[in-house]
Parts: structure tokens; C-alpha cells; sequence
């Protein structure tokens, strides 16, 4: 799979929020670091975390990433996990 650029991310990320419904407030931030680190650290901050989950050819449910597996342990708010399209 080819690494994603800058702009298709920010294009990605801009499609998601156009389907925000009116009145969720949504606070999205660049930030540089380990993704764990990162969340459990705003996860504090916040009400929610949603974080993505590649299935790389395994059935759903049998394993989750790293950092989806760090935030449902350690995180301070809920985590939804939602897993790519299949």
C-alpha cells in the first residue's frame, strides 16, 4: 500500500467532517509524536476518542491495532474503535 501524502489526509480527514452532524463540536489538531502517546494524552481533554482500525485480512473483533489497544486499556474517556470498510 503507498504511504498517503499530507494533502490526501487533509482531503480524507475534510470529507469525514462534512458529515458531522450540526451542534457536535469537533477539535481537530496536528500534532507530532507517537500516535499512543498522543491520544492517551488529549484523552484526558476531551469526551471521545475515535480512532480507525485496518483489518489486514483478519475477521473483525480478533485484533486490534496498537494504538486502538493502548486507548480502550488507558485512555480517560471512551474510545470508539471503527474498523475500515471491508
Amino acid at each position: 500500500m503507498a504511504a498517503t501524502g499530507r494533502g490526501e489526509a487533509d482531503a480524507s480527514v475534510a470529507d469525514v467532517l462534512r458529515d458531522i452532524p450540526d451542534g457536535l463540536a469537533v477539535d481537530r489538531r496536528t500534532t507530532e509524536g507517537h500516535a499512543r502517546e498522543v491520544l492517551l494524552a488529549v484523552s484526558h481533554e476531551v469526551d471521545l476518542i475515535v480512532v480507525g482500525d485496518r483489518r489486514r485480512g483478519e475477521h473483525p473483533g480478533v485484533r486490534l491495532n496498537s494504538v486502538a489497544h493502548a486507548l480502550l486499556l488507558h485512555a480517560s474517556c471512551p474510545v470508539a474503535v471503527v474498523p475500515e470498510h471491508m
